[in-house]
């Protein structure tokens, strides 16, 4: 970065300034001495005790307050005496016209290790000040300035010990990494353009040289402003050089060069372009366009929604059914404690139309934004957007991809942001605990399971599915179409337009779409890969795939093919499936899951192409069960039990190579597989892997493992009617699902879905236990309960039923017996 650049970049209100204690020299505190420094003062109070030698402020301060002994007033008196004098060294009475001119700067923000109230007196006080221990979310609010060692004006005899630092550069080093200000530190020396950097000394200041060595490419923001005529010895100039550049034209030629700069400065207007997110508006053509049928159909079977039809027919229930949860999520979004709501449910079933139409309820009272991705500046945008005054909503698809920017929102944002997440049902169970356990107990996290309609969301769609003259419904009376939905499509949405999709007229249409696709083998595997890609969330751009499954396919030809792009959206080069309902009309209407697990492994087998990040990303994600089950299909013609060692050939095939063999997931994984395909044998041999690794990774957390083996020790006993061990078994199952709970408190849900196993161990076994076993069981159950009870499981009352269950079957045992 040139000169010329650095100074648009301060004017613009995009430099960050470090002062130390150089930049306060020529000041004149309120006693008409030049401005002190920590040196000096520890130098006076040296002086007023009578010590011959010099030392560093902590050691000298440290003595002036030791030698009172045990008297605590003269303590107290001490403690005064030491406030006034740091008032007399560091209130400001004059500065000088460069040190003005520096402190009025538009800079983004301004930190100093210094006493002083230079700065403030600069600005007539009119400018924020904080301290060390001041929250990131106030620092960020607008400019001000943060005084790490403490500030002159605020110190008493309370802070002496606390919030003013009679220190040692490397011990405030210690204190600032722990502070919350260090959040905000490195927020800013991240999105600032520029770092100007004056007076500050590496032998008395805080260590900048590690404080700003770890963030990439900092050599090219950072400028030391020193004297003309300073002579650095080679180690400073050697540090310095490492993360920034020297200019020797001191304070006044900066001023000087800044202000010729002024004369053609015209401020950029960049900073209310967004690149990380999308702002939602309603500048489109408002016109009103009545809908038509070619609009619907588009939507329901090609996933292609119309923001604008969304907007402009919202409250009609025509284009889209108006569900329940809109406006219970608004009203909740409405409490000024609420923070995150987290929309979830299985594939298919609309949480992102959902996110999208209480988003388009919002957009014209408060301020709407989508999070697209992490732009080079994602953070810097997060601030700006924190810091509007009008209410804001983020929206963020498929939350568990950005858990990096929901960390900093929750960290940078006050209570006028919001932030509506969704993601799948099964992986919200996995990562929503590691939501909740940032945010703090006075703010409020909420979850929506929308995957089954209720009674007033069936009725809506009822009419919505009449108007269409579905055939599944056509000629029927409105009861009749309540128990379609109810029954057939099992209350869930998928199954409903799934089953659309299977109408004869609609079915021949999607068919000649994607006949062609699959008659043509490369693109038949490039379409799967793409379905098992954005299923299993990869984040694999087009090239990458084609890479990994070393395809020779022609980008340009494939993004004019029409077929595909009915199906698939090419943009940036990113590939994504159109509508979620067609992807598994696509796998439920073919038996592809031969093909899936090969394409599994090869992508799982390639990816070590990508890089090494990547490779272990993707690797992690395709040999999770649940992400397996989302792909393969059971029909008439594979059975469960088929479809189970289908799954195991996937994990046969990659156990040899070196990333599996040396990953406690991998076999995990492994072992769950074997359970479900009842190879119980090679189960257990999977679990002693899965251990054994886990002892060699020092404090490794076992309880997914502890959870699965009590499972595979249930499963094993049910499957070979092992009456005989049933209760020993079940002793093994207690201590493990009770140790898995005690180690991983927030994540006890996951053990407690184990549950509906036990029912079907006590429907199997109870009728035969002996009485001291049905004793024992009833007090295990017992326990359990209090258990469930006192965890903030969001499954309780799912959970609390089924040990329920267990009870009446093991209490009627008992009178049978």
């Amino acid at each position: 970065m040139d000169f010329k650049e650095m100074i648009y970049h301060i004017l613009n209100g995009e430099a960050v300034l470090f002062l130390g204690a150089g930049f306060s020299r020529e000041a004149t505190n309120i006693i008409d001495t030049e401005m002190s420094d920590a040196q000096k003062f520890s130098d006076k109070l040296a002086e007023d005790m009578g010590l011959d030698e010099k030392d560093s402020l902590d050691i000298i301060s440290d003595i002036y307050l030791q030698q009172v002994g045990d008297d605590e007033d003269e303590l107290i008196h001490r403690k005064q005496e030491l406030v006034r004098v740091i008032q007399n060294l560091f209130y400001t009475k004059k500065i000088t016209e460069v040190q003005k001119e520096i402190s009025l700067l538009p800079w983004k923000r301004i930190y100093t290790t210094n006493y002083d109230d230079i700065v403030e007196y600069a600005h007539n006080f009119n400018i924020r000040t904080y301290h060390l221990n001041s929250p990131m979310k106030e620092i960020l609010k607008d400019k001000s300035i943060v005084h790490l060692n403490g500030y002159a004006r605020t110190v008493n005899t309370d802070k002496i010990d606390n919030q003013f630092k009679l220190t040692t550069r490397s011990y405030l080093l210690t204190d600032f990494q722990k502070s919350p200000s260090k959040q905000a530190f490195d927020h800013d020396i991240k999105t600032a353009k520029v770092i100007i950097i004056i007076g500050a000394s590496f032998r008395y200041d805080l260590d900048i040289q590690r404080l700003l060595y770890k963030f990439p490419n900092i050599k090219q923001k950072v400028f030391f402003i020193e004297r003309e005529d300073k002579v650095f010895t080679q180690v400073e100039k050697n540090k310095k050089n490492l993360i920034g550049d020297i200019i020797q034209i001191g304070m006044e030629g900066l001023v000087q060069k800044v202000e010729e700069e002024k004369k053609d400065f015209i401020k950029s207007t960049e900073n209310e372009k967004f690149l990380s997110f999308i702002k939602l508006s309603t500048k489109f053509n408002t016109e009103f366009e009545e809908l038509n049928e070619e609009n619907i159909w588009d939507l329901l079977i090609n996933g292609n929604l119309d923001e604008r039809l969304l907007y402009l027919h919202k409250n009609e229930g025509k284009y889209l059914v108006n569900r329940k949860w809109i406006q219970n999520i608004i009203m909740d979004f409405e409490s000024k404690d609420m923070k995150i709501g987290i929309i979830h449910s299985y594939l298919g079933n609309g949480k992102s139309i959902l996110s999208k139409q209480i988003a388009y309820e919002l957009v014209d009272k408060k301020q709407v934004f989508e999070f697209i991705g992490y732009d080079y500046d994602w953070e810097l945008e997060l601030e700006k957007i924190a810091n509007m005054q009008k209410e804001v909503i983020i929206l963020v698809d498929d939350y568990q991809n950005n858990l990096d920017f929901i960390f900093k929102a929750i960290n940078l944002t006050g209570s006028n942001v919001k932030l509506l997440l969704n993601c799948r049902t099964s992986i919200n169970l996995s990562v929503y605990h590691r939501i909740e356990e940032r945010l703090s107990s006075s703010l409020n996290i909420k979850e929506y399971d929308i995957n089954v309609l209720v009674e007033e969301e069936i009725i809506n769609f009822a009419k919505y599915l009449k108007d269409r003259n579905f055939r599944n419904v056509f000629g029927k009376n409105d009861e009749e179409i309540i128990r379609f939905i109810k029954v057939d499509c099992r209350s869930n949405l998928v199954n409903i337009l799934i089953d659309l999709i299977n109408s004869q007229e609609i079915k021949e249409r999607v068919n000649g779409i994607i006949n062609p696709i699959l008659k043509n083998d490369a693109q038949k595997e490039l379409l799967l890969a793409i379905i098992i890609n954005n299923t299993c969330q990869l984040g694999l751009k087009f090239d990458e795939l084609v890479t990994i499954l070393e395809s020779d396919l022609n980008f340009t030809a494939l993004i004019r093919d029409k077929n595909l792009q009915e199906i698939v959206n090419f943009h940036d080069n990113k590939i994504l499936i159109k509508s979620s309902i067609l992807a598994k009309y696509i796998l439920h209407s073919n038996d592809f899951n031969s093909e899936l697990m090969k394409i599994i492994e090869k992508i799982a087998v390639n990816a070590y192409l990508i890089n090494e990040y990547k490779c272990k990303n993707i690797r992690e994600k395709l040999i999770s069960l649940s992400n397996i089950r989302e792909l393969i299909f059971q029909n008439k013609r594979v059975s469960t039990l088929q479809i189970n060692k289908q799954i195991l050939s996937l994990f046969e095939g990659l156990k040899d190579y070196k990333e599996f063999k040396g990953n406690i997931f991998f076999w995990l994984q492994y072992a769950m597989a074997c359970i479900d395909s009842k190879s119980y044998l090679r189960a257990e041999e999977y679990f002693s892997n899965s251990y054994n690794l886990a002892t060699k990774a020092n404090g490794f957390n076992t309880y997914q493992i502890d959870t699965q083996y009590g499972r595979y020790k249930l499963s094993r006993c049910i499957n070979e009617d092992n009456l005989e061990n049933s209760i020993e078994s079940l002793k093994e199952v207690q201590a493990l699902w009770l140790g898995a709970i005690k180690m991983k408190k927030e994540r006890s849900d996951y053990v407690f879905k184990q549950f509906q196993l036990l029912e079907v161990f006590v429907n199997k076994f109870s009728r035969k236990w002996k009485d001291s076993d049905i004793t024992y069981v009833i007090s295990l159950l017992n326990y359990l309960e209090k258990v469930v009870n006192q965890t903030k499981s969001r499954d309780k009352q799912r959970t609390l039923h089924l040990i329920g269950n267990c009870k009446k079957t093991v209490f009627k045992a008992a009178v049978q017996a």
